[in-house]
């Protein structure tokens, strides 16, 4: 009886593993350039995704606001041991762009400037194209995001994907994908991010005025998904920001070493409910059945 029970109490850790994987914190970047050695960086925390789609603020951070000049923020993305890496690229020529990366320990070392290391990676891209985010998936991989502005309505993006930052950082492509090209007027590309559940978010941003910029977040649930264009579901973020300041990408928590902001994991669904208490019933009759040893 004990043996039967062992499934369903290990599908039940398994659910609430995953759902609380679901409750990831996530990070909103915004920047303000305010001189060419100066931006000013804005992070607003949100306890899950959907806190961040109704704009249920959890706090806002204020990170470094000191680069090298000529240098602009593309993304913030941390990775599965909890580290967090801020990605600044600086045009040098029109095929040319030269990439610096700020390693921390974890959010808070990001926010206190307390940085770890320092890399550079590969600098020579298409012409044309320019770097608009780098993604870290669940895995270890790395995924470096470009666009194209083709038309209006028409951005060209590519993909280059590596097994590991350090291969990113040694220019060690495994592979290249072209992903979906066509989107609303006016909208540019913002950032791609991965959630613990594998999933993947396209951030575009559309600039209304000094203080309002519409973001859209087209939701797939796999990268491969990402790539074939086969959409899950669009989400319409909050658009009201301070004068003068501009997104610079969206970072789910991806680390085990990340404070939960949902310690409880989120509500279990009925079926796990059920699971539960199936589970528990199971094995508390075979432990009332069983007999001491004479």
């Amino acid at each position: 009886m004990m043996k039967q029970a062992l499934p369903a109490i290990a599908a039940v850790a398994a659910l609430s593993h995953a759902a609380a994987s679901h409750a990831s914190g996530v990070h909103l970047l915004m920047q303000k350039v305010v001189s060419s050695d100066v931006v000013q960086l804005q992070v607003n925390n949100y306890a899950s995704f959907d806190d961040f789609v109704d704009d249920n603020l959890a706090s806002h951070s204020f990170a470094p606001t000191h680069f090298s000049a000529g240098f602009s923020v593309v993304e913030l993305t941390s990775d599965p041991t909890g580290g967090y890496h801020l990605l600044m690229q600086k045009v040098v020529s029109g095929d040319v762009v030269q990439l610096q990366v700020n390693n921390y320990a974890s959010f808070d070392d990001f926010v206190d400037d307390k940085r770890a290391s320092l890399s550079f990676a590969p600098t020579h891209y298409s012409a044309g194209f320019s770097v608009v985010g780098l993604s870290s998936d669940p895995t270890g991989g790395y995924h470096l995001l470009m666009q194209k502005v083709v038309s209006s309505d028409v951005v060209q993006l590519q993909v280059n994907n590596y097994a590991s930052f350090n291969d990113f950082v040694d220019d060690k492509r495994a592979s290249l994908s072209f992903a979906p090209t066509h989107f609303s007027a006016g909208f540019s590309v913002a950032g791609l991010s991965a959630d613990p559940t594998g999933g993947y978010h396209l951030l575009m941003q559309k600039v209304v005025s000094s203080d309002v910029v519409q973001l859209q977040v087209n939701n797939y649930a796999s990268f491969d998904d990402f790539v074939d264009d086969n959409l899950v579901s669009r989400s319409f973020a909050p658009t009201h920001f301070s004068p003068g300041f501009s997104v610079a990408g969206l970072t789910f928590d991806l680390g085990d070493g990340q404070t939960d902001p949902d310690p409880m994991g989120g509500v279990p669904e009925p079926g796990t409910w059920g699971l539960l208490i199936t589970g528990f019933g199971m094995a508390g009759a075979a432990i009332r059945r069983r007999r001491p040893c004479a």
